[in-house]
């Protein structure tokens, strides 16, 4: 029941209002050049706050909804059988929200959520937007999901798809024949969503699969690397709602491999400083569009992380480095979050590719990253990115206390 519902998330302390913090008011970035190649460039290349524009418009973090004004009508879906359900930006505002006992239906949350309940759902496509804490899926056959949230909680589901975004590792319990996939999906309003719903888009550790029963053979495999949401889930008709714009544009958010490829023979390494994070994602969207969509067999941005290093981790991250840029490079990590990506390719061309590329991008900011191709820092790096990650508590339990 909702109530029932309602009490388990208090329980796993969820919050329900809408987030509590201000809204954010988001400056444009101002561009000069003549032509859009020239506005694009400086755009790559400049500093100064984060760009959240969208369609050369900012969006503000709606305010909280009037909680005397709540209807537990206007927050679940239940016992529906073949329809299309939405609920656009602005209609859930952080809110929990409830879906339970749907079948054969298309079901899109277009909006940023406190914590979702899905259960006794069959043969459904879903897309669930970004939820600042937990989702949890209970006893669903054969259905499909789009879904980004701190947190992935599945029990008792068969024949079940995943595109995913999530914080900490996805769990399950009891499940069986589950795929799963790098997050995918676009419309205007997402990426700010997820800063309202603190998802930090580099912090993805959707192939961290954790079960809680294995059996002799996994309960879970990969989906083929590069999976669209267009190809995921079905677009809907003229008859059905507005065409999603996922159909028609690429996603913001950064699609890593992963475990779901391992053994690539080169690595790389790549650590971004703080005068670079303004621009960052445009230039993961140019590396992605230019270079990695078409040659995903063969290169992978394999996982990010942002994160803050104490000294011994920079000291050790910088091992390789000697003289004045080592204390150049220590003391851009002091107080600072960085960025950090791991590359992997099977052949050097492919590499020498995406290293050029960066580096054309950031001409304009010398010393803004550190690269490296050494075994021996990757393979340290990837553990403190990994398993002292999570010792030490993930970004979703992090942002939590």
């Amino acid at each position: 029941t909702w109530e029932s519902t309602w009490g388990l998330y208090k329980k796993m302390g969820c919050k329900f209002g809408a987030l509590e913090a201000d809204p954010q008011e988001v400056k444009k970035e101002e561009r000069k050049g003549k032509d859009k190649g020239q506005e694009k460039k400086q755009g790559l290349e400049s500093g100064g706050k984060k760009d959240l524009s969208v369609d050369n418009k900012t969006l503000q973090k709606p305010a909280p909804f009037d909680r005397k004004k709540l209807r537990k009508e206007d927050f679940k879906f239940t016992d529906r059988t073949g329809e299309v359900l939405r609920k656009e930006s602005g209609e859930i505002n952080g809110q929990q929200f409830l879906i339970e006992q749907c079948k054969n239906c298309k079901i899109y949350l277009r909006d940023f959520s406190a914590a979702i309940n899905i259960s006794g759902c069959d043969d459904c496509e879903f897309f669930v937007g970004p939820c600042s804490s937990s989702v949890e899926i209970r006893k669903c056959k054969n259905c499909k999901i789009i879904i980004a949230a701190g947190q992935i909680r599945m029990f008792q589901c068969v024949g079940f798809q995943m595109l995913a975004f999530t914080l900490s590792d996805p769990s399950i319990e009891e499940c069986d024949n589950l795929k799963l996939g790098c997050f995918d999906f676009y419309y205007h309003e997402l990426r700010y969503q997820f800063e309202w719903a603190n998802l930090d888009i580099w912090n993805n550790t959707w192939s961290e699969v954790h079960d809680f029963t294995p059996k002799k053979k996994l309960n879970y495999e990969y989906l083929p690397l590069g999976i669209d949401a267009k190809d995921f889930i079905s677009p809907l008709s003229p008859a059905e709602g507005k065409l999603p714009e996922h159909i028609i544009k690429p996603t913001s958010i950064p699609r890593t491999s992963g475990k779901a490829k391992e053994g690539h023979i080169h690595k790389s390494l790549y650590t971004f400083f703080t005068e670079t994070l303004p621009s960052l994602e445009n230039v993961y969207q140019e590396l992605y569009n230019t270079i990695l969509k078409k040659n995903q067999a063969i290169a992978n941005l394999c996982f990010t992380r942002s994160i803050g290093l104490i000294e011994i981790q920079s000291k050790q991250l910088f091992a390789y480095v000697d003289g004045e840029r080592k204390k150049v490079l220590l003391k851009k990590c002091e107080n600072a979050q960085v960025v950090i990506w791991i590359f992997g390719f099977d052949n050097e061309d492919i590499q020498s590719t995406v290293n050029l590329k960066i580096e054309e991008l950031y001409k304009a900011l010398p010393d803004c990253f550190y690269y490296s191709t050494d075994k021996k820092n990757i393979e340290y790096v990837t553990k403190l990115l990994t398993v002292d990650w999570k010792q030490k508590g993930s970004a979703f339990s992090q942002l939590l206390l």
